[in-house]
């Protein structure tokens, strides 16, 4: 069975509503994946109501840690509103995990299969539908490009 980790926002600086909605996606996604015959691993849900245990940087790095594990990782909508999810991205990226983007249907619509490639793929695909989070991807690639060859990978 393929593992999978879940990456996307988690905090909201609107309050716990917004907090409770973000893990809401999160676990819809992974209920889905498991449908699907994966072994999703969702920090939304496993460090739920945990705020304030111990530092922001912690949880992060747990994640991490799970991320590193897993086959491949799983982009949740909204992911450039989210510093941790960047950073799971580009942890993903160094260490060449597949990534896979999902739309805020939860169809996943593109896919990074190996360190600087960026190309579109034909997974559930239609242009006009998701050319904004596109748009929005190709914009923080240059962001993730930047911090990537800083740090020499």
């Amino acid at each position: 069975m393929e593992s999978v980790y879940i990456a996307g926002p988690y905090r909201d600086k609107r309050g716990y509503y917004f907090v409770e909605q973000n893990i809401r996606v999160a676990e819809s996604l992974a209920v889905k994946l498991l449908k699907k015959g994966y072994n999703p691993y969702c920090p939304h849900t496993n460090l739920r109501a945990f705020d304030g245990v111990v530092k922001d940087e912690v949880f992060l790095e747990s994640g991490l840690e799970f991320l590193r594990m897993c086959d491949s990782v799983h982009i949740l909508p909204k992911w450039y509103n989210s510093e941790g999810t960047i950073g799971e991205i580009i942890e993903a990226i160094k260490i060449n995990k597949p990534i896979i983007f999902y739309n805020d249907d939860l169809e996943p619509f593109h896919k990074i299969i190996k360190k600087g490639e960026w190309d579109i793929t034909t997974l559930n695909y239609k242009y006009a539908k998701h050319q904004k989070e596109l748009i929005k991807i190709m914009k923080k690639k240059d962001q993730i490009c930047a911090i990537l060859s800083t740090s020499g990978q």
